[in-house]
């Protein structure tokens, strides 16, 4: 089955948010909690921590675009 993984609500207090780089790539196994990029606002760089587990089926944003809160940013094939 298929789940998104979506950007956490950020709250920053310019509604701002870029996703600045990525730490995996497409067919990437994944676990929940385990880092998979970084999001820049204007105070802070933010880890962006996996919610699924399974495989990296595409990678929906690219790394340096504006990005908002509950974002769609990665398709995942999840493992029961």
């Amino acid at each position: 089955m298929e789940e998104q993984i979506l950007t956490p609500i950020i709250g920053s207090e310019d509604g701002q948010a870029v996703l600045s780089t990525w730490s995996v790539k497409a067919g990437d196994h994944i676990d929940i909690g385990q880092i998979i990029g970084s999001i820049e606002t204007n105070k802070a760089v933010l880890d962006l921590e996996s919610t699924k587990k399974g495989v990296i089926k595409a990678l929906l944003v690219a790394a340096g675009t504006e990005i908002a809160d509950l974002q769609p940013l990665v398709t995942v094939i999840v493992e029961s």
